[in-house]
């Protein structure tokens, strides 16, 4: 691949990366919840998403969503529909901890479970898809290796990339915000994930 045209690409996933969103959201929540360490496993669950849309993008559905924007709305509706859901739910338990009086942190959720909200979450993004399925094959060099296996290269890269800048988002979360109040730290996720769920509504 020409270099300046993989800088271009790297530049770009960086950007994107580092851009707060849900993925961003739900890290930082599940290392100021469970910690540094299980908070791998949600990143595992985003990155993990991430290669699905891979898979999808070789498939060729990515284009076929970009080419029918009549389904690409409706996956968007029902990403921000769920990423929303999750909002309330946060929202609801900040409520019940005020109306109970409790300040206490929340126990520790197990690996698996934010494994499984990490991925559920970033399957819910559809704008994951229109990335990896548009934006991929536009860094794809004609003459070179087949697409397929530049395709599947870039998206290796992307996942690699993005990578260190969750576990860096978890370790700020941790690191600035772990002697926050759980109610505070609730509040705070469930009007993020709001914020979310509206931008990709609206995008």
């Amino acid at each position: 691949m020409d270099l300046a045209l993989a800088i271009s690409f790297w530049c770009m996933n960086f950007v994107l990366s580092i851009t707060p969103g849900p993925a961003v959201v739900n890290v930082m929540g599940a290392a100021l919840r469970s910690g540094l360490k299980p908070a791998q496993a949600s990143i595992a669950g985003i990155l993990l998403g991430n290669c699905i849309y891979i898979v999808l993008a070789l498939l060729g559905l990515g284009a076929i969503f970009a080419a029918m924007p009549g389904s690409l709305a409706v996956l968007r509706v029902l990403g921000a529909a769920y990423i929303g859901w999750l909002g309330i739910q946060a929202l609801r338990s900040w409520r019940r901890a005020r109306q109970d009086g409790h300040r206490e942190i929340p126990p520790p959720a197990s690996a698996r479970r934010l494994f499984s909200d990490a991925l559920a979450l970033q399957l819910a993004n559809p704008k994951s898809v229109l990335f990896f399925g548009a934006m991929l094959p536009q860094f794809v060099q004609p003459g070179a290796w087949p697409p397929v296996v530049q395709m599947a290269l870039l998206g290796a890269v992307a996942v690699l990339l993005e990578y260190p800048v969750l576990c860096a988002y978890a370790w700020l979360a941790r690191r600035q915000l772990g002697g926050a109040r759980s109610g505070i730290l609730q509040l705070a996720t469930g009007c993020l994930l709001l914020l979310c769920a509206l931008r990709i509504v609206r995008a």
